[in-house]
């Protein structure tokens, strides 16, 4: 509805286009994983709060999507399919950094705590582009 109307009252015209963004991929560390594997049967659970994920059989995948990011999307990686883990994730968020608090940053967390890394890299996505667009009319 607000596309149409959009498109009625502005003239706006857009396109969707393919082109290369930056993304993080998480891969798995050097030193390996440092989670513990869960039961495939288990039900996934987990806790989210600002600089802080714990979780209970919780396939990576769950992970990508609850990761802050800074606008990147996250790319699973890891090669782990749709096995379950049980972890506890804890990092200082930049709030937290500008009030003085030392601790690790998400990248350095999610090594030391969980035996993974975030990778910046390039992939396709898609874009909205704005090809025409005027003052509203009047009502």
């Amino acid at each position: 509805m607000l596309q149409a109307m959009l498109a009625d009252r502005c003239q706006l015209k857009v396109d969707l286009e393919t082109k290369e963004l930056p993304v993080y991929e998480l891969v798995i560390a050097k030193g390996g994983l440092k989670m513990k594997e869960a039961a495939s049967t288990e039900e996934s659970t987990g806790r989210f709060s600002a600089g802080e994920f714990t979780a209970q059989a919780m396939p990576v995948e769950n992970l990508v999507f609850a990761l802050p990011s800074d606008g990147r999307q996250i790319v699973d990686k890891t090669g782990l399919g749709d096995k379950k883990f049980d972890f506890h994730l804890r990092w200082t968020t930049d709030d937290r950094i500008e009030a003085g608090d030392s601790g690790p940053s998400l990248f350095t967390a999610l090594e030391e705590q969980l035996g993974l890394k975030l990778v910046s890299s390039k992939a396709p996505g898609t874009v909205l582009v704005v090809d025409h667009m005027q003052r509203p009319s009047p009502n």
